[in-house]
């Protein structure tokens, strides 16, 4: 690929991304009970029937488990959007993130896709560390990994813990 098209790429996940933040709607934001069921649904979906690697225990409380005891995971729904990688028609309907900060700052995000038919299903997810960037989540199951990898050291291999 062209440098053009990456940075055409990069430039339409940023405003995409930034245009699906400004139309969430939070649990506590929110007059309307189906709205409000959608996300109750998503956070008591076992997280084996996103990822059949995963236990049968509901997606909230295995979110707050992989974060740690310090950690509070923010719900939100976001309205249906296409997805944001070029050339990509997954349509993401009736999505709700997860959002959490631990405490020595990584942060962590995960999408639920929610109204194809088929139940939640988990759509995308990001770990953001604030001295390394981002790195996505193609599987569920992914993310404990990714949150508690070490860190890298100056010289861009990994610190030992």
């Amino acid at each position: 690929m062209n440098r053009l098209a990456i940075l055409c790429l990069l430039c339409a996940s940023i405003l995409g991304a930034c245009s699906v933040a400004q139309v969430s709607v939070t649990t506590a934001e929110t007059d309307d009970p189906r709205l409000d069921d959608l996300i109750a649904q998503v956070k008591d979906t076992p997280v084996s029937r996103l990822d059949q690697k995963l236990p049968a225990v509901n997606l909230s409380d295995w979110l707050l488990a992989e974060a740690g005891p310090d950690a509070k995971v923010e719900w939100a729904y976001r309205p249906p959007h296409l997805g944001l990688e070029w050339g990509n028609p997954h349509f993401c309907s009736d999505c709700v993130e997860a959002d959490a900060t631990m405490w020595f700052g990584r942060r962590f995000s995960v999408l639920i896709a929610n109204g194809t038919g088929a139940g939640p299903t988990f759509y995308s997810g990001t770990v953001m560390t604030p001295k390394e960037g981002i790195d996505s989540i193609g599987q569920l199951r992914d993310l404990p990994r990714l949150l508690w990898k070490a860190p890298k050291n100056s010289s861009g291999t990994e610190a030992k813990r």
